[in-house]
């Protein structure tokens, strides 16, 4: 599986790596006794649901989702695998993207990837994902409000060949 552009009568079929990050939905700001605990109110529920829908309708389709286990994040995961017909069962979490995640930590996680996947969505949280997209687009300045999706592509065949500074911007959704 990888991810797939379609347009009106054409379908592009792209073997290169893809990572599509995303910023968990809106979170609640009390009614939790710990940060990992927040959850997502009904408007960030509903702006990922927009989100969702538009990367579905470019048929873009993840091999991997990864997501932070805090459950504003997977929450945001279990919308965004409904959405693109994922199995909730192969979500992986990794505790290293709840907080502290950087470029480096990146770049390892990625490396254990198998190469038959070319692309992964990865799910995680602020400043960290615009830390890192930062660095692995040259000249980005992106934003990343809640539910924001970004695609990043790289023109490599191994997961271990993508460096910073060599990602190339394929999509950006935002509300």
């Amino acid at each position: 599986m990888h991810c797939v552009s379609t347009t009106k009568n054409t379908t592009k079929y792209i073997y290169m790596k893809q990572i599509i990050f995303v910023r968990h939905a809106q979170a609640e700001t009390d009614n939790y006794d710990t940060d990992f605990e927040r959850n997502l109110t009904e408007y960030g529920k509903q702006t990922a649901e927009l989100v969702v829908r538009k990367i579905s309708e470019k048929n873009i389709k993840p091999d991997q989702i990864i997501t932070s286990p805090a459950n504003r994040a997977m929450q945001t995961s279990e919308i965004f695998a409904n959405k693109l017909n994922y199995p909730h069962a192969k979500i992986i979490t990794n505790n290293i993207l709840y907080s502290g995640f950087t470029t480096i930590d990146l770049l390892k996680m990625i490396s254990k990837i198998n190469n038959d996947y070319n692309c992964i969505m990865i799910i995680s949280h602020n400043p960290d994902i615009s830390t890192i997209t930062k660095k692995l687009i040259l000249n980005s300045d992106i934003t990343f409000k809640p539910s924001t999706t970004i695609g990043i592509e790289f023109n490599v065949d191994d997961w271990n060949n993508v460096k910073i500074r060599q990602g190339k911007l394929f999509l950006f959704e935002q509300i």
